[in-house]
């Protein structure tokens, strides 16, 4: 077919080709540097959501760490802890089995 084609019918045929080529190279760079931004801006959604979930958690630990400390200056609590030493001081044998 392509020796049939006149010189015109091969320039042609030619430029079309190197058209469509250029068309797909195009194409091809095109979606793969909207996946590379996509990739990017999903990224950057995750690290937002880290940041912001790191941040929820160190101030949840901290309200926990508040509640304890106060707790543990109540007078029922300081009975409590003094009642436990003197109930383990009156295990008998190897208290770490108990």
């Amino acid at each position: 077919m392509w020796s049939r084609l006149s010189v015109a019918g091969k320039i042609q045929a030619s430029i079309l080709f190197g058209a469509v080529l250029a068309g797909l190279g195009v194409a091809g760079a095109n979606a793969w540097i909207a996946e590379q931004s996509m990739r990017r801006e999903a990224r950057a959604a995750l690290d937002a959501v880290v940041l912001t979930r790191a941040a929820d958690l160190t101030d949840y630990l901290r309200d926990i760490e508040t509640d304890i400390a106060l707790l543990a200056r109540t007078p029922d609590v300081q009975a409590a802890l003094e009642a436990f030493s003197i109930a383990y001081e009156g295990i008998d044998g190897d208290r770490a089995a108990a």
